[in-house]
């Protein structure tokens, strides 16, 4: 069997080959996908949200017609295609529940190793370190500036918020609350530098730490 490739390196080889120069190239998701070998297909799907069947170097993806959110059907098009850059000498045939393609990566632990290595593949093509890094940069950190990455590179803001807390040399973090509990956080390094954190299972701005940063 032969050994997967890294899926930040898979998505960097996609780029590279199909000489992808600026964000707006990857607009047209389903030619990158058709270039690479893979068709994308939609219809209705049960039990998943989406699947790829493989046969050597080609493949179908398919796309459950019920996602009517844009940028979800975007992540899951990436999603399917990391199966077919990673795994494609390992697995033929991949279902993906709604909880497998996981934009904000905090289910990682939750989800085997193929679903989060194709979601690692997914942010990786779509917000790509090399265009991505230097507009988190030179921006200082903002819900505008975290809006307008997500309406140029088509991708949620969830996980636009993230992928920026990878790159942004401010201290800042992204912190998720559902019901009035902090659920989950990520901290961009220099917030984790100077000792800050962010408690959860509490609600926001309990965290005299935090208050000044959020």
């Amino acid at each position: 069997m032969s050994r997967a490739i890294h899926p930040v390196r898979a998505a960097e080889r996609v780029l590279d080959e199909l000489a992808i120069t600026s964000a707006s190239d990857l607009n047209f998701l389903e030619l990158i996908a058709l270039e690479r070998g893979a068709t994308v297909r939609y219809q209705p799907l049960h039990g998943s949200e989406a699947r790829i069947s493989i046969v050597e170097d080609s493949a179908i993806i398919t796309i459950s017609s019920k996602i009517k959110n844009e940028r979800r059907r975007r992540f899951s098009i990436a999603h399917e295609l990391g199966h077919f850059e990673v795994h494609r000498h390992q697995r033929q045939l991949a279902l993906c529940a709604q909880n497998d393609i996981d934009e904000s990566s905090f289910q990682a632990n939750q989800i085997n190793n193929h679903e989060r290595e194709a979601n690692e593949f997914a942010v990786s093509l779509l917000l790509p370190e090399r265009f991505f890094k230097p507009l988190c940069e030179k921006n200082d950190p903002s819900f505008e500036v975290i809006t307008e990455l997500s309406e140029a590179y088509d991708t949620s803001l969830t996980a636009t918020a993230l992928r920026y807390m990878d790159y942004t040399p401010e201290p800042c973090a992204v912190v998720f609350s559902q019901n009035g509990i902090v659920k989950w956080f990520r901290a961009s390094k220099e917030f984790k530098d100077l000792g800050l954190f962010v408690e959860t299972r509490c609600k926001p701005g309990t965290s005299s730490s935090v208050d000044s940063f959020f």
